[in-house]
């Protein structure tokens, strides 16, 4: 039972990541909340924050802050075959890749953690085709 913190003076920058599964306990530093900006059509665009009901956890609440993970790449697909784009976000380092499924009205609630046993660590890009032509999609990371 080691106890690992980040003392006060740098907690603002600094955080220790606890990976029990891989018997892992990192330092990363903090990265700043991703921005998402929705597009009216007509070249103007709308800061969406993270906390105003807009994203979901998994149970269906909004969140009550923003990730602060390092997102290096995103993209927008119909996974579900609903017409709505659903939203997948590699992050880099020990932070988990993050999945949300769009309801129709632009609120993306997260996928529950056991619909995608795995994700890689360090992921750098997402991609989505038919692969294997059986009518779903598929998902590479």
């Amino acid at each position: 039972g080691q106890r690992f913190e980040v003392v006060p003076k740098f907690q603002k920058d600094y955080r220790v990541v606890d990976r029990p599964e891989y018997n892992l306990v990192s330092m990363q530093q903090r990265a700043d909340p991703d921005a998402f900006y929705l597009n009216d059509g007509k070249g103007h665009f709308t800061f969406v924050p993270w906390t105003k009901g807009r994203f979901l956890d998994e149970t269906g609440k909004p969140l009550a802050t923003a990730p602060e993970y390092f997102g290096l790449s995103a993209r927008f697909t119909d996974v579900d075959g609903d017409g709505a784009p659903d939203l997948y976000v590699c992050d880099d380092f020990e932070d988990p890749d993050l999945f949300w499924l769009n309801d129709g009205t632009g609120t993306f609630r997260a996928v529950p953690r056991l619909a995608v046993r795995n994700t890689s660590n360090s992921s750098m890009a997402v991609d989505f085709s038919d692969v294997d032509r059986d009518g779903n999609v598929d998902i590479l990371v």
